[in-house]
């Protein structure tokens, strides 16, 4: 039988006593249950830790080895449980948050310098990736949580709506004309956005001519905003990175999005997730 944590104390109240019934008397345990939690202990160990006779019991010079080491290991076992213990009413350790780079550039400065300014000895590691990824990582738990577009349901992930945003086809205003005659579309096709408003385009007036493709949506928006030709950006990024220089065609097919905070149910019963999750509702996006 392997020994347990509570064989070491009994072993270290033993060695105190002197004693094995005065130290099951301290311990609030019968004699017979300590006697065998020492003979537990000695057959992990492999070797005699007692002396026992009428009188008392006397340590071994392995039993007196035994006890300087187990002073150590108790006193590093009570400060890992001291420091979990501390970790349910102060948010400390380190968590990660997976985003698309795109969604990462208008929510995590919401909230994330004044989340870890109140709480210094929280730290938080970020993952970028594709939506559908994220969230597939936080059923995994490589994940703690993630900010993604239009999650899909799932029985282990609790899912709360941050913003909306709407994905559309843009153009440099002053060149509209002979971007719609060059045909030439910028857009990252891996998204399912793109892949919706690319079939939607057969009933507008754009004739898709050459795909221009990138994984930076904010590269699309600088290139179309360039001249290079029509760009499918999320508005927030589209506004953000060209100082709402471009322009969204009208009467053309647009994508609404919904941008969700997704994490497992179990996490929320840490005290530091609780202040993420509390964090990133909260915020204003």
């Amino acid at each position: 039988m392997n020994p347990n944590l509570s064989d070491i104390y009994y072993f270290r109240e033993v060695a105190e006593s002197a004693n094995l019934s005065r130290a099951a008397e301290r311990l609030g345990v019968t004699q017979p249950s300590l006697s065998v939690a020492m003979k537990r202990l000695e057959a992990a160990v492999g070797c005699d830790l007692l002396v026992r006779s009428k009188t008392g019991v006397v340590l071994t010079k392995n039993g007196e080895t035994f006890l300087k080491q187990s002073r150590s290991l108790v006193k590093e076992w009570e400060s890992l449980r001291d420091g979990i213990r501390a970790g349910e009413f102060e948010p400390r350790g380190e968590y990660t948050i997976g985003c698309h780079p795109s969604v990462g550039m208008y929510t995590l400065p919401v909230f994330l310098p004044s989340l870890l300014n109140k709480y210094p000895d929280l730290s938080v590691k970020l993952e970028h990736d594709h939506s559908r990824k994220i969230a597939e990582r936080v059923i995994r738990f490589d994940l703690d949580f993630g900010i993604v577009v239009n999650p899909v349901k799932h029985p282990d992930l609790v899912i709360k709506e941050l913003c909306v945003d709407l994905v559309r086809f843009w153009v440099k205003p002053s060149i509209k004309a002979q971007v719609v005659k060059s045909g030439v579309l910028i857009c990252d096709p891996a998204l399912n956005q793109s892949q919706k408003l690319m079939a939607s385009l057969k009933k507008t007036n754009f004739e898709v001519k050459k795909v221009i493709t990138s994984k930076s949506l904010e590269l699309v928006s600088r290139l179309t905003e360039a001249g290079l030709g029509g760009g499918i950006i999320p508005t927030r990024v589209a506004d953000m990175q060209s100082n709402k220089k471009l322009k969204a065609m009208p009467g053309f097919p647009e994508f609404k999005d919904k941008i969700c905070l997704v994490y497992r149910h179990e996490i929320r019963q840490h005290k530091a997730s609780q202040k993420i999750i509390e964090a990133i509702s909260g915020g204003v996006f």
